[in-house]
């Protein structure tokens, strides 16, 4: 009986060591990949596609408010919803930028007025 509890005994423990292991790779494999993604953010590469970005939702965003002096009354909220949704585009990437790279004053202007 001693002899059937042990080996009982031995196959849970080996099966929650698994399990403990197992949930411990996940956990190391999700830290990891989080780790490295924080790193490419902070790239050069990275921040100079964001600058970028920023830069040329900042130019679709003017285009839209020329635009929107002409508009006819149908064709606003079209027009409005445009600007909006380029300015939290706009705002979603300058606040990923962590300032290696720099934009124009007037774009950084809005992004901080609008942002």
């Amino acid at each position: 009986m001693k002899q059937v509890l042990t080996v009982i005994g031995v196959i849970v423990l080996v099966v929650v060591l698994s399990v403990v292991a197992w949930q411990g790779y996940w956990w190391l494999n999700r830290a990891s990949t989080q780790r490295q993604a924080e790193i490419r953010e902070d790239t050069f590469a990275r921040q100079t596609a964001l600058a970028d970005e920023v830069i040329t939702l900042y130019d679709d965003v003017t285009t839209v408010d020329v635009q929107l002096l002409t508009a006819a009354r149908d064709q606003r909220p079209a027009l409005e919803a445009q600007r909006a949704a380029f300015v939290d585009r706009l705002c979603d990437a300058y606040g990923r930028m962590n300032g290696t790279v720099g934009i124009p004053a007037s774009t950084e202007a809005f992004a901080e007025g609008e942002c």
